[in-house]
């Protein structure tokens, strides 16, 4: 064996003479050392359309995070006009209660004159205290809510939670457009980001039952190396090289494929419930909206109470409550 590789590694460096034959060099060789360099490469040829397969994956993904990417900027827009209105809207609660202490502090006054001069009892002038302690208990509510609806309106936009930003505008009323639900739900099929990243999501889960498929197909690959040998370090002409082409098949038990493909399917069945999953949101959202027009209009026309039936909502105004409620019929 040692005879073998004397041999051997002398005649792949190139440098195996007539004196190598003596009895004595046969018997006893000489040891010998080997510097091998060597260069491999490997090409796949043909893989039964499983790189295109994982290539088209990576770009449906691609495509698919990019609309989560569009649906976030929207969802952060959405939380920071939320929270700018939310604003407003505490603005003028506070202001509506100020002007409620201030009202009940003449009142106060003018009951306890009325008590001093015999016109009114004491009960009328501890009532009358009484809802000044509530007004000025509601303002200070009130203020705490415009407090943490500026520090939401600063974290909503990414500031520190101590940033104060004032609106320039005041808070008013205006009239929305009428619009029909089926236009709604059409329009946010069409639009939603979400609904765009999950037909790529799909689309790439597709290929992946592509790719599981084509993993059990022929698959021809190419070789070539190139290997040079020398007794001391350096470059030598004594070289050798190979090359060459592999067909691979694999051999699998029957029903392998079809768990690997039932495996990929419930994922695209999720993908196609979640496009339903939007409906009712759009219906949640008209209903909410449809019931703060009927309040708005409750408050402003001061009618007897009635009931209204849209988009499967019953809806219930009671004018001198003021009180909204909602459920599906």
């Amino acid at each position: 064996m040692i005879r073998c590789l004397f041999f051997g590694t002398k005649l792949r460096q190139q440098i195996f003479t007539v004196q190598d034959f003596a009895l004595n060099q046969l018997n006893k060789p000489t040891p010998i050392g080997n510097y091998a360099s060597r260069f491999f490469g490997q090409w796949s040829l043909f893989d039964s359309t499983q790189s295109w397969k994982a290539l088209d994956r990576a770009r449906y993904l691609n495509f698919a995070a990019s609309e989560q990417l569009q649906r976030t900027d929207q969802e952060l827009i959405y939380q920071t006009v939320q929270a700018y209105y939310t604003v407003l809207l505490a603005q003028k609660q506070v202001q509506v209660a100020e002007e409620a202490v201030k009202t009940v502090k003449a009142i106060e006054q003018q009951s306890h004159e009325r008590v001093e001069s015999g016109l009114a009892v004491d009960s009328d002038l501890l009532s009358a205290q009484v809802q000044a302690s509530a007004r000025q208990q509601e303002l200070i509510e009130r203020r705490n809510e415009l407090a943490l609806a500026r520090t939401r309106l600063a974290l909503a936009m990414g500031a520190a939670a101590d940033a104060l930003y004032q609106p320039r505008e005041a808070l008013e009323g205006w009239t929305l457009p009428a619009a029909d639900l089926n236009q709604l739900e059409k329009t946010a099929l069409e639009k939603r980001p979400d609904l765009k990243r999950s037909e790529w999501e799909r689309s790439a889960q597709d290929k992946n039952v592509g790719m599981s498929k084509a993993a059990f197909g022929p698959r021809l690959n190419a070789f070539g190396s190139w290997q040079e040998d020398s007794h001391s370090v350096g470059w030598t002409s004594a070289n050798n090289w190979v090359a060459g082409a592999e067909l691979q098949f694999t051999l699998t038990k029957r029903g392998v494929l079809r768990k690997l493909r039932d495996g990929a399917m419930p994922k695209i069945v999720d993908l196609k419930l979640g496009d339903h999953g939007r409906r009712p949101e759009t219906h949640q959202q008209t209903g909410a909206e449809r019931c703060s027009q009927v309040r708005l209009e409750a408050k402003r026309s001061g009618g007897p109470c009635r009931k209204y039936k849209t988009a499967g909502y019953e809806i219930s105004r009671d004018t001198n409550s003021a009180f909204m409620s909602t459920r599906p019929v």
